[in-house]
């Protein structure tokens, strides 16, 4: 089961795309419209899957070896990290416990 950074497991995920679809506002939109947001939602999910790999394997590496699952410095200053959050701010994450974690680390870490 994948948690997002919210805590919502996959199957509450689901339940609230659900729900949305059931919406008025969901019924008003265009075909295009419904498959524009589920194809935002499953490149959220993407990021979110890699981003847990990178987080519980190697947060403040530059990279996660994907077969060694060990954090690997190239240049030596939290690449990804830094990478990162400005896809955080596109997938609308800003007040999410993973972007604040990113920034922090950042803040108080980058040198």
């Amino acid at each position: 089961v994948v948690k997002d950074d919210d805590g919502l497991r996959e199957e509450e995920a689901v339940k609230a795309l659900s729900r949305m679809m059931r919406s008025s506002n969901w019924r008003n939109t265009t075909p295009e419209d419904r498959i524009n947001a589920e194809r935002r939602a499953s490149v959220k999910d993407a990021f979110l899957h890699a981003w847990a790999g990178y987080e519980s394997m190697a947060f403040g590496k530059d990279e996660v070896h994907p077969i060694s699952g060990k954090g690997l410095d190239v240049l030596g200053f939290g690449m990804t990290i830094v990478d990162s959050l400005d896809t955080m701010l596109l997938l609308d994450m800003h007040d999410s416990d993973t972007y604040r974690r990113a920034r922090d680390w950042v803040r108080d870490e980058f040198n």
